[in-house]
């Protein structure tokens, strides 16, 4: 080494430091579903709320009467009987056509669970018919100048929720606040930031907020419960399936959907985490449409086809990945009963604190408009 010359690694007390002027977080910074789905004051008016905001909330559904039902005569029925028990004699009336297989039977009286029928109706083949096989009503038809006749009628029902109060306060020492730092102009507002950014659509506690889509249950608040609103499946209990480690297939998602249908229901999006969305993409290969939406950032929208129209796939890195959701945008969402704001807390020592704090709660109407898959494989 030449004496008297001066390297870089020799003497670095004096050094400038090369430091980015910008905090790079590896995290996800977004909660996808609060957009999607709504957490403003506009899902007051997309569930018609009236008296609101309560710590409880309720909708009032209705259905109309089955059209189906159960044979529930031990051995069934020869192709010469003439009455014939159900599971639900209230479902039907005099002048109902019913249709068994191939068979085609007209109701002429109703007693309890027994129906009275007439066999082969209309040129059809009267046949036996096994125990526990469905009985689907397909039309009424009713003989000239008869009495009127009352028939089923349904009770409204009014699913519900309670709010749940999401908060965390950042602190810092008043010390601290005056450092200067890279990169942070204010250490205070920078840690609130991490916690509530973008109006709720950002930030750990709106992520804490979409987690409830998953995985919350309902409990009330009392003096020793804190109280939590119920996600997802305190409302879905019709159309889930378990596929017991099962690959999920094409056919799974299209029987998901087709019940919606089936049900009245129509499906607008399909959520599912990273295997999910791996999957998707391969089985629905073809058959995809990919658009770019500004109103969500610049994001990309991805569009599959089924045979009962175009779901969009939502990935949303929260999603279990042995989990799918078919839900109807339109009859899900949050709703703010305090939406989160920053709250500057009085000084009463040597620091400053803010606290982010919201309540919240979680609607789903018309569960049989919904639908989720859980327990599939996540192998290759």
């Amino acid at each position: 080494m030449t004496t008297g010359a001066r390297y870089s690694y020799t003497d670095t007390t004096a050094d400038k430091r090369s430091v980015s002027d910008l905090i790079f977080l590896m995290d996800w910074t977004k909660a996808p579903l609060l957009n999607i789905f709504g957490m403003t004051e506009k899902n007051t008016r997309k569930f018609k709320l009236v008296n609101w905001p309560s710590t409880k909330v309720e909708l009032l559904e209705d259905s109309m009467s089955p059209y189906a039902d159960v044979m529930n005569d031990s051995g069934g029925i020869s192709n010469s009987d003439t009455t014939m028990t159900v599971t639900n004699g209230a479902y039907f009336r005099k002048g109902d056509v019913l249709k068994i297989e191939s068979e085609y039977v007209m109701v002429t009286a109703v007693s309890g669970n027994d129906l009275t029928i007439t066999r082969g109706y209309a040129g059809s083949s009267a046949a036996s018919h096994a125990d526990a096989l469905a009985i689907e009503l397909v039309t009424r038809a009713m003989p000239e100048g008869a009495d009127f006749t009352t028939g089923h009628t349904t009770s409204r029902t009014a699913p519900y929720n309670y709010t749940q109060i999401i908060s965390e306060a950042a602190q810092v020492s008043r010390t601290q606040q005056r450092m200067s730092q890279y990169a942070i102009n204010d250490e205070l507002d920078y840690q609130v930031t991490k916690l509530f950014n973008d109006g709720g659509n950002a930030g750990k506690l709106p992520q804490l907020l979409q987690k409830t889509f998953y995985h919350s249950l309902r409990a009330q608040r009392s003096s020793s419960v804190y109280g939590s609103m119920g996600g997802m499946k305190t409302f879905v209990s019709t159309n889930v399936y378990n596929l017991a480690n099962a690959a999920i297939t094409r056919a799974h998602i299209h029987t998901a959907i087709r019940d919606i249908r089936q049900a009245g229901g129509e499906v607008t999006h399909l959520v599912c985490g990273s295997w999910g969305v791996e999957k998707i993409t391969a089985m629905y290969e073809g058959l995809i449409r990919t658009t770019r939406d500004e109103t969500r950032g610049g994001s990309e929208i991805t569009m599959v086809k089924t045979p009962f129209g175009e779901v969009e796939v939502v990935y949303d890195w929260m999603c279990p990945d042995s989990e799918y959701y078919f839900v109807n945008s339109t009859k899900v969402g949050w709703l703010p009963f305090d939406a989160f704001k920053v709250e500057e807390i009085a000084k009463r020592g040597d620091y400053y604190v803010k606290d982010v704090v919201g309540e919240y709660t979680f609607l789903v109407a018309n569960e049989e408009s919904h639908a989720y898959i859980y327990g599939a494989s996540t192998t290759k």
